[in-house]
C-alpha cells in the first residue's frame, strides 16, 4: 500500500512550507489583541507555521488520502485535527494537523487535487489576501468573496471526498461561516481554540451585513469591537480556532465576561 501511496501523489509548493514570518507576527498580533494570549502561547496555537501540501489524481483521491493518513500515523506523526471542506465556496480541499513524536512540533498537511491547489494558490495571490488586509472596504469584502466563490464553483470534488470524516468526528461541525448570507443583519460566534473550550471561549466574532457591505468584528481584550480576519482564515481552511455559532444573548454574556476579567486583574 505505502509503495502505491508514494508514486500516486506528489508534493506541491515545498518552497512555501515555512509560513512568512510577517503572517506569522499578524497571527500572534491578533491572537495577542483578541484573546490575550501570551506570545509563547500565541506561538502555540499557530497551526500552519510548517505545511505541506500533497496532491493526488482525482479518481484515486479518497482512497489514497486515507491510506496516507494511516501510513502516516503508524510511521512517526499523531494526528490531533481534520476537516474536510470540499463542500465549501471560499476553500477546496481537505486540512490536517499533526504532532510529530519525536519533536512534538506541530505542522499541517493539506490535500489537494491539481485543480484545488491551483484555485488556492490564485485566490491567495489577491483576493485572499485583500480580504485578510485592514484596509478592504466592507462593501469590497462581498465583491473578493464572490470572486473566489466563482472561481471555486469550477473545482470539482473527486469521488468520494465528501464523505471523508472529520478528526476528532463532530456531527455539528459545519464550514465556519457559511450559515451567514448578505440579507442577514448579523451573526455571531464564540470564538474557540485549544486553551479554551465552548463552554468556556476565549472571546465573540461578529459578522455583520450593512450599508452593501460585510465587516467581520472580534471583541477585543481592549474591551472594543475590531476587525478581524480569524474567521475568514477559518473558511479558507485555517484550524487555529473554532467558530461556533451563538445568539446575540450569549455574545453579550461573553463579551461582558471578559469585561469583568479585565476589570479584576490587578494593575501593575
Amino acid at each position: 500500500m505505502s509503495e502505491l501511496i508514494w508514486s500516486e501523489r506528489h508534493l506541491v509548493g515545498f518552497e512555501n512550507r515555512l509560513k512568512h514570518v510577517d503572517r506569522v507576527k499578524d497571527k500572534v498580533a491578533e491572537s495577542l489583541a483578541v484573546k490575550g494570549r501570551t506570545v509563547a502561547e500565541a506561538m502555540k496555537l499557530i497551526p500552519d507555521a510548517i505545511r505541506y501540501a500533497f496532491c493526488y489524481d482525482e479518481a484515486d483521491y479518497s482512497d489514497h488520502l486515507l491510506a496516507e493518513i494511516v501510513l502516516t500515523q503508524e510511521r512517526f506523526s499523531d494526528l490531533l485535527r481534520l476537516r474536510n471542506f470540499w463542500t465549501g465556496d471560499q476553500y477546496k480541499g481537505i486540512s490536517s494537523l499533526w504532532r510529530d513524536r519525536g519533536t512534538g512540533q506541530l505542522f499541517e498537511l493539506q490535500f489537494h487535487t491539481e485543480i484545488s491547489h491551483h484555485a488556492m494558490v490564485f485566490t491567495a495571490e489577491r483576493p485572499y489576501a485583500r480580504l485578510r488586509s485592514a484596509r478592504t472596504c466592507a462593501q469590497e469584502e462581498l465583491e473578493l468573496e464572490a470572486f473566489q466563490r466563482q472561481v471555486y464553483a469550477h473545482v470539482p470534488a473527486p469521488p468520494g471526498a465528501v464523505d471523508i470524516p472529520g478528526y476528532p468526528e463532530r456531527d455539528d461541525w459545519v464550514i465556519p461561516g457559511k450559515g451567514t448570507r448578505p440579507g442577514e443583519d448579523v451573526a455571531y460566534y464564540a470564538i474557540v481554540d485549544d486553551f479554551s473550550s465552548r463552554d468556556q471561549p476565549v472571546s465573540v466574532l461578529r459578522r455583520s451585513y450593512r450599508d452593501g457591505g460585510r465587516r467581520d468584528e472580534a471583541f477585543t481584550q481592549d474591551l472594543v469591537w475590531q476587525r478581524s480576519s480569524l474567521l475568514i482564515s477559518a473558511e479558507r481552511g485555517d484550524l487555529e480556532n473554532e467558530f461556533v455559532e451563538i445568539t446575540a444573548e450569549q455574545a453579550d454574556e461573553i463579551a461582558n465576561r471578559i469585561r469583568q476579567s479585565a476589570s479584576t486583574e490587578p494593575v501593575l
